[in-house]
């Protein structure tokens, strides 16, 4: 299979640099193992998935670090907590720069042992599927349906990308990832249940959802339906996007919308077999979105930059699908799955600004290539560029 060049690339190679370990965090067969494998050829490795690498830690753990001494790659280490510990003693006694590399796939029991041990010690990066940009590097150019059946997993993209049926994929990733994860984790006493909370999910993906009315539908009380939330997202299954509001304390109390970080995981809930039937779909509009703000979520993790993206909704009802905060300002983007421009698109936009005069010149992203004229300030992308705008 061949290797797609990942643009977290030069950032990663500059915090191994500066820190002694750097953490990857990121969902399952993103890519993870494969980045550290390939920019760090000759580093010793260990995957901690293994239960035999596991009881040879538990069984001798100062020995196992010598066995896997630095410069070293520890995967999935998430399976075990206690190995950060070892790394703190190691790094602490050697003062060097770029000695481990950790990564993992949950990032609540990651986060938690590298916030206890190597606090200062480790560059937090986090690594999703490839992305629209890279695959057009690599001379991959796909279309908008093809791509959001097909999703954007690197094991979908060999040298002939045809060879893997992405709904057979997905169909594996699903029951081999996704559940096993979530019953390593939680005590599930229905696993139909999830099934059925995670594909309302998908079709209700890029909007705000009622735990509460999803309750209703599965039969399973809110309470459980939150842990069962707040597990997809710790393992970067979904993505939530926060309302926006001057009062940074009330952004997290709105109910948020939800994205899945790989669009292909989406259709394949919604059970969408063949690209012509996404166009037709009633939910096209919404798995756009989910597209195109799962593009711009890499765009910001690949430079090691904080999300700050929410979308808008106010007491009047004017909504603004994503809102880039860039800090001292503002951008509002407008997200439409239509092939042809329209001038209404960017409405939303220029009534927003109203509201916010110091907001930046907003975007409006969508299917087509015409840049059409219009307000002075908003600009159009094609939704292979929207990352552009990051950089704007």
């Amino acid at each position: 299979m061949a290797i797609i060049p990942r643009a977290i690339s030069p950032v990663f190679l500059k915090m191994l640099s500066q820190y002694p370990v750097v953490t990857l965090t990121g969902p399952r067969q993103c890519g993870k193992t494969t980045l550290a494998k390939y920019l760090l050829p000759g580093w010793n490795y260990v995957n901690m998935e293994s239960p035999s690498a596991r009881r040879e830690f538990e069984d001798d753990p100062e020995g196992f670090m010598m066995r896997y001494s630095a410069p070293c790659i520890f995967d999935e280490v998430q399976n075990v907590p206690e190995l950060p510990s070892q790394i703190q003693v190691a790094v602490d006694e050697s003062g060097k720069v770029g000695q481990y590399v950790l990564t993992g796939s949950y990032q609540a029991a990651l986060r938690r042992s590298v916030a206890q041990s190597l606090a200062g010690r480790t560059a937090i990066l986090r690594l999703l599927p490839l992305s629209i940009a890279e695959l057009k590097a690599a001379g991959i150019e796909m279309t908008r349906d093809e791509l959001l059946l097909r999703g954007l997993m690197p094991r979908l993209f060999g040298t002939e990308i045809t060879d893997i049926d992405p709904y057979g994929y997905y169909d594996s990733y699903y029951q081999t990832y996704v559940e096993r994860d979530v019953l390593s984790i939680l005590s599930l006493r229905s696993l139909g249940a999830f099934d059925k909370f995670l594909r309302l999910l998908a079709g209700r993906v890029g909007q705000e959802v009622s735990l509460a009315s999803l309750s209703n539908d599965i039969g399973v009380s809110r309470t459980t339906l939150a842990e069962w939330l707040s597990i997809l997202i710790a393992c970067y299954v979904i993505y939530p996007l926060e309302s926006y509001s001057n009062n940074p304390g009330k952004r997290v109390i709105k109910t948020p919308k939800l994205y899945f970080t790989e669009p292909g995981l989406a259709a394949y809930l919604l059970k969408i077999h063949r690209p012509e039937h996404v166009e037709t779909h009633p939910l096209i509009g919404h798995l756009f979105e989910n597209l195109v703000v799962s593009e711009i979520l890499k765009g910001k993790y690949n430079t090691a930059s904080p999300a700050d993206l929410y979308f808008y909704r106010d007491k009047s009802k004017l909504e603004v699908d994503l809102l880039l905060d860039r800090g001292n300002s503002l951008t509002p983007i407008e997200i439409k799955s239509a092939y042809t421009p329209n001038g209404k698109f960017s409405d939303n936009i220029s009534t927003f600004r109203k509201h916010f005069p110091t907001a930046d010149k907003g975007a409006v992203i969508y299917s087509g290539d015409t840049h059409p004229g219009g307000p002075q300030h908003v600009d159009w992308y094609n939704f292979a560029d929207s990352a552009r705008l990051l950089q704007s």
